[in-house]
């Protein structure tokens, strides 16, 4: 069953385009093609989607495949330096791990928001090591 996002289901072109946010907004510059099917996968499961994402993301210069591993596109338009984050607070079940929390994290793309994740969770799918520097907004701002 494919992942759905915070705000409902998603179409087909609404996942890719999901998909190909999230790649464009990791802060990774080099991951094994089973860590980007892992990240995907927080969008759909269907080999297809998945395929699509990645044939989309190396015709449009997000990834590119080098000696084994795929490397992030260093200039690519439209990528922000850090992916926002929202933190809000609630009772919520991690999409990732299945955690259950108290404060759900949602990563905020142009193409929609994902989550709720775990502050674990979130910092692996957006590749960010330093964690305090993912921006938190706070729903009442």
């Amino acid at each position: 069953m494919d992942k759905e996002n915070s705000r409902g289901s998603s179409s087909g072109d609404d996942r890719i385009d999901r998909g190909l946010d999230l790649l464009r907004h990791m802060q990774i510059d080099s991951l094994t093609l089973s860590e980007i099917v892992d990240r995907i996968e927080m969008i759909s499961s269907d080999p297809a989607i998945t395929r699509s994402i990645l044939e989309q993301a190396t015709t449009h210069g997000i990834l590119s495949r080098e000696n084994g591993s795929i490397r992030k596109g260093v200039h690519h338009p439209g990528a922000t330096a850090e992916p926002t984050v929202e933190q809000r607070t609630g009772e919520y079940q991690c999409r990732r791990c299945g955690s259950s929390l108290k404060k759900g994290y949602f990563l905020v793309l142009d193409s929609g928001e994902m989550g709720p994740f775990g502050p674990t969770c979130v910092t692996y799918l957006t590749g960010r090591d330093d964690y305090w520097d993912i921006i938190f907004l706070s729903p009442s701002h």
